[in-house]
């Protein structure tokens, strides 16, 4: 892509099959493009599309680089969800990393309220269980995200929906839960009176589902806000790198695009 990427850098993703198509985002250190993956060269026909994060190391804070980056790469790679956005591949080039991943096609839930509005009771259901299906797979796996909320929950164009962003995640054990964690209701008195099937859930669950419903958003305030961005110590290492599979294609359908169609 003229202008945003280099000669050598388009030769090096053409080497492994990729190409960027075009700019989809972009933050203090990070760029994300729509992405072509050619399976076979010599077949046109044989593509898939993805997301490309890119993130230049030379631009990030050292505490990112050291800590959070690694932390976010070992998550990544170990993780295999149907509801839990799938990585295509992970690779360094210089002082970028390169990561490939599902393309979400309907976006991301904010996006998806705020052009539609607020979402039926019913597909709320659907997709607040396959939130929780994947939410349980990650504490199963000692992992808490730490930073769930719309703009991380993705849209495929089945309409199922995906946890994504895992640049807050870390994993965590015993200590940390009793030393890091407390009851979410006492957080906020207004959420004293939600539906019992929602108190449940934790948070940030709660509040994804409430904004894709009343199609607004809300914020929690004070310590709660800041506890849920504050950093760790700990340090993780690049174990390898990921690899595609199918599961993804073998995941169950709850939800239809028919719910749209209104």
């Amino acid at each position: 892509m003229p202008g945003l990427t280099s000669i050598s850098e388009e030769l090096t993703l053409s080497n492994r099959g990729y190409k960027l198509m075009k700019q989809l985002g972009e933050g203090s250190y990070a760029k994300v493009f729509l992405a072509e993956y050619s399976f076979n060269k010599a077949d046109s026909g044989s593509t898939k599309i993805l997301a490309c994060k890119i993130i230049d190391t030379s631009k990030a804070p050292r505490d990112f680089v050291k800590k959070f980056l690694p932390r976010e790469l070992d998550i990544l790679v170990k993780i295999n969800h149907p509801h839990i956005v799938h990585v295509h591949s992970i690779f360094q080039r210089k002082v970028k990393y390169y990561i490939f991943m599902r393309f979400a096609e309907n976006g991301d839930l904010l996006e998806f309220i705020l052009k539609r509005g607020a979402i039926s009771e019913a597909q709320a259901r659907v997709w607040l269980r396959q939130l929780a299906l994947g939410i349980q797979y990650l504490h199963d796996m000692d992992i808490a995200h730490r930073d769930l909320k719309c703009e991380n929950v993705l849209i495929t164009n089945n309409y199922n929906v995906k946890i994504a962003d895992f640049g807050f995640a870390r994993f965590v054990t015993e200590p940390d839960v009793t030393k890091r964690y407390r009851i979410e209701q006492v957080l906020s008195s207004e959420w004293m009176a939600m539906d019992p099937r929602l108190a449940q859930l934790n948070a940030a669950e709660q509040a994804a589902m409430v904004e894709a419903q009343q199609g607004k958003r809300r914020h929690l305030e004070g310590t709660a806000k800041t506890a849920a961005r504050k950093a760790t110590d700990e340090e993780m290492t690049i174990l390898k790198e990921g690899k595609e599979d199918d599961k993804d294609k073998q995941m169950h359908n709850l939800s239809t695009p028919s719910l749209f169609a209104q």
